[in-house]
């Protein structure tokens, strides 16, 4: 089986990735039958992505390294935070303003 379609098969497994270690590395902890089952990796294995570990209590650990979020992307995550708080905050004043205006009516 090609790295590519371990990949693709793992992806589709939505795995609940943990921390381990408090490192840059998560975990994901899946019964070896499902596991197995869906993606047909039936031992111990490694790719550029995934590090599979098969163990004794039925489970299977698979490995990967946190995605890095470019700079660039964390940037602009922070701009729409910004926009979205100002936004709401105008509307806010907007909507108080609005309210003096009618009890001065």
């Amino acid at each position: 089986m090609d790295y590519s379609n371990i990949h693709a098969r793992i992806e589709q497994l939505n795995l609940k990735w943990q921390e381990y270690d408090f490192g840059d590395t998560l975990y994901a902890e899946i019964p070896i039958s499902v596991f197995s089952s869906q993606t047909s990796i039936i031992e111990d294995c490694e790719t550029q992505k995934y590090k599979i570990k098969f163990q004794n209590n039925g489970y299977v650990l698979t490995f990967k390294e946190k995605e890095e979020v470019s700079f660039v992307t964390k940037i602009m995550a922070m701009l729409r935070t910004i926009n979205s708080t100002v936004s709401q905050s105008e509307i806010n004043q907007d909507k108080a303003k609005d309210r003096v205006v009618n009890i001065k009516h």
